[in-house]
């Protein structure tokens, strides 16, 4: 799996070259197991734009992993919309007390399996 986002610094061939990773499993033993778990550690890598931490009602319907779409106002008719995946989050035990998130930015991602 290759980063080919044209506008990717971590595009393969881009200002920080062709820098491969390397990982290997007992556990992987076919073509398309290989597939899943390059396309899982690029996806990974490639979400850490940014990291953000907010509060929120308590929901405890949200788990780590779920895509949420956080709203920042901007005092205009136009909001950013962003779309995050949740890392970690602390439910409270209290009514009194907010959901914590830890998210990070959800990326588009261009794939390229041509020549690997």
């Amino acid at each position: 799996m290759r980063d080919m986002n044209p506008n990717s610094p971590t595009r393969w061939g881009g200002p920080f070259g062709k820098v491969p990773r390397y990982y290997s499993s007992p556990f992987v033993s076919t073509v398309a197991q290989a597939t899943t778990v390059a396309t899982t550690i690029l996806s990974t890598a490639l979400g850490l734009n940014y990291v953000i931490n907010l509060r929120s009602v308590p929901n405890p319907a949200l788990e780590p992993l779920d895509v949420i779409r956080v709203k920042y106002p901007t005092g205009t008719t136009d909001e950013r919309n962003e779309l995050h995946i949740i890392d970690t989050l602390t439910i409270p035990l209290t009514y009194d007390d907010p959901l914590e998130i830890k998210t990070r930015r959800q990326d588009v991602i261009l794939f390229s399996t041509q020549g690997t």
